[in-house]
């Protein structure tokens, strides 16, 4: 059994182990009908909060560069939906009412949060991590694979990898294997499988 081939491989192999890791999940329409009505709620409540931090309407509207009647419809529609008033206006300052200040100490850290866990999802999103199980047989794993894990560590920092090398017919399942590479004509079972190359067999013998 030859590897003249394992080089390029590799580079298969890489792509998998990222692939291994991104799996989404769908939204459900019920779901997606939820989130379409949940972002302009969520919109409403970065506008109560932009106005706190202004002091008024206008400097809001500047900011957004909207009209002021949009920033001012906004929290009267807000306002509607409590049942309260947040906002004491006059006309020459904007300050919180009671209620207003109640629903700032609860909303404020939410939203702050609601920031927070997004740029959490997005940055797992953007580089793989976690762990990752990879099986393989004892001579490739070992001509191959090990040759090319610090190269894949700084490639890949956040991913921690279990090489699994073994000769045995490993239950993939059992074992909790993320990903395996075999070397067979075909594979069998409920299986995702890609070719990475080809190998050769060839008998061989000592001399007489």
């Amino acid at each position: 059994m030859t590897f003249n081939l394992a080089q390029v491989a590799v580079g298969r192999v890489g792509a998998l182990l990222v692939n291994a890791r991104e799996v989404h999940r769908l939204p459900t329409k019920g779901a997606e009908a939820r989130g379409r009505e949940e972002q302009p709620r969520e919109a409403v409540l970065r506008v109560f909060l932009e106005v706190v931090k202004r002091g008024g309407f206008a400097a809001v509207a500047r900011d957004s560069n909207v009209d002021p009647s949009s920033i001012s419809r906004a929290i009267a529609t807000l306002e509607s939906e409590l049942g309260g008033r947040l906002f004491q206006r006059t006309t020459r300052k904007l300050t919180l009412t009671e209620a207003g200040e109640s629903f700032l100490a609860r909303i404020g850290p939410l939203v702050e949060e609601l920031e927070r866990a997004r740029e959490e999802v997005a940055s797992i999103g953007s580089e793989p991590s976690g762990t990752l199980r990879l099986s393989a047989s004892v001579a490739f794993g070992q001509i191959c694979l090990v040759p090319l894990l610090p190269a894949f560590r700084r490639a890949f920092p956040r991913l921690r990898l279990e090489l699994l090398l073994s000769d045995a017919n490993v239950d993939l399942i059992a074992d909790r294997i993320d990903l395996a590479i075999r070397l067979a004509p075909s594979y069998r079972g409920d299986v995702v499988g890609s070719k990475l190359f080809a190998t050769r067999y060839r008998i061989a013998a000592s001399p007489a």
